[in-house]
């Protein structure tokens, strides 16, 4: 998931780690981890706007994909 793209998305973490980053110059800084039962994607499907960080994987991870049409 990366910063300024359109949303479209909930996702419900089932399994695994996530790393949140901010764009700031060059480089992006952590703002936050995830973990199992966190979600993200909430803010860019009930606002419609795009999306304020972007998320990575820091582990094997699964994630539930709920798309804003279910929402």
């Amino acid at each position: 998931i990366k910063q300024g793209a359109q949303s479209g998305a909930f996702w419900y973490i089932y399994l695994g780690h996530l790393r949140v980053e901010q764009e700031a110059g060059p480089r992006g800084v952590v703002i936050n981890f995830l973990k199992d039962r966190d979600y993200i994607g909430e803010r860019g499907i009930l606002e419609n706007r795009a999306r304020t960080a972007s998320v990575s994987a820091v582990d094997d991870s699964q994630l539930i994909r709920i798309s804003d049409g279910t929402f």
